[in-house]
């Protein structure tokens, strides 16, 4: 979702190669939070795999009108914008997550005439979600979907998110009371201000959430890892 950093002759990137384009290494400071911030929500409804979201990612893709969207929105290698900051916090990740996705996205969107945008906001609530993404000229209490940022070394999704992920808990205990703490504050957000989307990303690596109506118990969720 950013530009590459290759060497050679700039090259320019429109709307279409941005998002394609994967998302700058962040640099870590190496002395940094061990604090992670988790709240004491647990999720403890019914969960199933979103199976069809990459499915679901690419036809959305597809179905884009990039043909009008070819001006160009940055270079490629970008000097300026090549990270030259060290993250220790999660307020770091977050920052990096909000310079990389949501301003690159943000504009891409505007390029398309989706008039989404991404940012942070201050609520009458105590349970404030780190990212939200709202339609532009609707009040961020509108918002469409939730965000909730942790650093990659407090949270650490892959193992629990990748059924062949060498470090993945063999006790479904311990898989379970790790995830469900994680995902809790997520649905929490998704909860109070009926969001249908939501997800966990620590930059690296990200979990999305959907919630849907159950035939038979009325919610349940869908997550898939990327």
């Amino acid at each position: 979702m950013a530009a590459l950093h290759n060497a050679g002759n700039p090259q320019p990137l429109n709307a279409q190669d941005l998002t394609r384009s994967p998302l700058p290494q962040i640099l870590w400071n190496p002395e940094r939070t061990t604090h992670s911030s988790t709240s004491p929500h647990r999720y403890v409804g019914l969960m199933a795999k979103w199976d069809s979201f990459e499915k679901e990612v690419r036809q959305n893709f597809h179905g884009q009108a990039w043909g009008n969207a070819r001006r160009t929105l940055t270079w490629n290698p970008d000097p300026i914008n090549s990270d030259r900051v060290r993250c220790a916090t999660e307020v770091g990740v977050t920052g990096r997550f909000l310079q990389h996705v949501g301003q690159v996205m943000s504009r891409v969107g505007h390029e398309l005439n989706l008039p989404l945008c991404f940012g942070d906001w201050k609520g009458k609530r105590q349970d404030i979600p780190d990212v939200t993404v709202w339609v532009e000229g609707q009040t961020t209490q509108a918002a469409r979907i939730a965000g909730e940022m942790k650093t990659p070394w407090t949270c650490p999704l892959g193992p629990l998110m990748s059924d062949t992920h060498p470090e993945r808990p063999t006790n479904r205990e311990d898989f379970e009371g790790k995830f469900t703490l994680w995902a809790g504050q997520v649905a929490r957000y998704m909860s109070q201000y009926k969001y249908k989307y939501g997800f966990l990303s620590t930059y690296e690596e990200t979990v999305f959430f959907k919630q849907e109506t159950h035939r038979l118990t009325g919610a349940w969720a869908e997550a898939n890892e990327v």
